[in-house]
């Protein structure tokens, strides 16, 4: 069972950035901002479980290593097999990017609007 906490752990520390953009979302003022908070939560969350998945499906479908390279497998070849981690790394990159800069301009809206609503009192 421990083994499978520290996996979930992992999994919800690497998965973070979609839950921030989710709860923001939940509470968010502008509702520009909650349409988009919730659609990048969502797809961040997608394309984290799909690439998971695949690398998890390459590492049992394949002999080898994911850093030493896979010898064979039965689905896919070697050569693409053994670019999982790297796509794993660019993709999971560009997510977090992708993410935070969402945060970052929903932050601006969200200051925005309030500084508006304030001076309006």
């Amino acid at each position: 069972m421990a083994d499978v906490a520290g996996v979930l752990f992992a999994l919800a520390v690497w998965a973070s950035p979609a839950f921030v953009a989710l709860v923001w979302a939940r509470f968010s003022a502008v509702d520009w901002s909650k349409r988009v908070l919730k659609r990048t939560g969502w797809i961040f969350l997608a394309a984290f479980a799909l690439i998971s998945l695949v690398g998890w499906l390459v590492s049992v479908d394949c002999n080898g290593s994911a850093l030493k390279g896979y010898t064979t497998c039965a689905i896919l070849s070697p050569r693409i097999a053994s670019l999982i981690v790297p796509l794993y790394i660019v993709t999971y990159v560009l997510l977090v990017l992708w993410t935070f800069g969402t945060l970052l301009i929903a932050g601006f809206l969200e200051t925005r609007d309030w500084i508006r609503r304030r001076r309006t009192r």
